[in-house]
């Protein structure tokens, strides 16, 4: 302790989702002296209400480059804690003909990045998937190799390793940031942290963090809805319905997660924790209609979280430059375990400064400065994930 200041760490990462624990956790294994703050439990924001789904079906190079390298280190997590982590799926894409014009990028992305993939026709994917029904009009594109994961059993690993590495993980603690000459420290209480790097990666509460300084990061906060359904003879695969702007995902042989593709725009956090009867009624009409009539569906659970989104989609990770120790990672739109683990190792290479030619070659991403320039106004344009066809 220096004049009531405690020194002695070289990071400080505010969060315990999946981005803020795998920062912490890579920069440990640099020789990193780390200490994590979560606000509440560890992975008890959007990381543990998501769907488990880390697939490749998705639309840009880098973000399926993101997200096996995602895959590798979840595959190799599992395999060091010797704890099943994961299971492997297959991922159906089911598209109408109103929008096949999305289809022929999507598959020139697969061919760029050597992801195999099928197409069926209406008559092919009645015969492969009896479960479902299908019009003349679609189509299917399937690709092998996603996973399907429990976010609780994914950060109970990640608890583990921390520990391996000798990283203090304080939960329940209500940080703030301050101002501390040319740097930011962390005040808990009477106390205040100082490390060469602090690390907010807080998910919808950064915006929250960083309004303590004087820094408005524009933003939109969104309700993601996840219904739990009990459903026997769902095949282990996830579908990306763009007929019914649903996805359907297996869980365990008796249970499928499911929700809707649309954006439901929010203005507080407490609302979207609050569940949509308008999307709830959507979701039950895309399912019973995607399913055959012989399925017997029973609902199960529920639950709602916010997520926030930047104004061009595109999640920020990086160095603020008003402070010379503050760095940010946010704008995550709901993806966090898939892109997240990924982004979080590119994150903590900056952070050590060990960045990789990834970093460089997408720097609009690893550049939040250019994220202020918006001058606090949202104008979300398109965006670049699998829901931005569903809105």
């Amino acid at each position: 302790m220096v004049g009531g200041v405690t020194v002695g760490l070289d990071a400080i990462v505010i969060g315990g989702g999946v981005v803020g624990l795998c920062t912490a956790l890579k920069l440990g294994e640099y020789g990193y002296r780390v200490k994590v703050l979560e606000k509440e439990c560890l992975g008890c924001g959007a990381t543990g209400k998501a769907a488990g789904i880390v697939t490749k079906q998705l639309f840009l190079k880098h973000d399926i480059e993101l997200v096996k390298e995602s895959m590798e280190f979840i595959k190799k997590l599992s395999k060091d804690a010797n704890t099943h982590l994961y299971e492997e799926v297959k991922s159906l894409l089911i598209v109408p003909e109103s929008k096949l014009r999305y289809v022929k990028p999507i598959l020139n992305q697969y061919r760029v990045t050597n992801v195999p993939y099928i197409t069926l026709s209406d008559v092919e994917l009645r015969r492969k998937f009896n479960v479902f029904k299908f019009s003349e009009d679609e189509i299917g594109v399937v690709i092998d190799g996603d996973l399907v994961i429990d976010p609780g059993s994914f950060v109970n690993a990640l608890r583990v390793r921390l520990k391996e590495l000798g990283i203090e993980v304080a939960e329940y603690v209500d940080a703030k940031l301050v101002s501390y000459r040319d740097e930011v420290a962390v005040s808990i209480g009477t106390e205040v942290l100082r490390a060469d790097a602090v690390v907010v990666a807080a998910g919808v509460f950064t915006s929250q963090l960083l309004k303590g300084l004087g820094i408005s990061l524009p933003q939109l906060l969104y309700r993601c809805q996840v219904l739990s359904l009990k459903m026997k003879g769902f095949p282990k695969i996830f579908v990306h319905d763009l007929t019914n702007h649903i996805y359907m995902v297996w869980e365990t042989p008796e249970t499928v997660l499911t929700g809707d593709g649309h954006y439901e725009t929010i203005s507080t956090f407490e609302e979207g924790l609050r569940i949509s009867q308008t999307l709830f009624d959507e979701v039950i009409e895309g399912v019973m209609s995607r399913l055959s009539e012989d399925v017997d569906v029973e609902l199960m659970n529920m639950w709602a979280y916010p997520c926030e989104v930047t104004p061009d989609g595109f999640p920020r990770l990086g160095k603020l430059s008003m402070f010379k120790n503050l760095y940010i990672a946010y704008g995550f739109d709901g993806y966090g375990l898939m892109r997240g683990p990924a982004l979080a190792f590119k994150l903590a290479k900056l952070v050590a400064g060990k960045a990789d030619k990834f970093v460089s070659k997408y720097r609009f991403m690893f550049d939040p400065d250019n994220v202020l320039n918006y001058g606090g106004k949202v104008e979300v344009r398109e965006f670049h994930t699998p829901l931005s066809l569903l809105r």
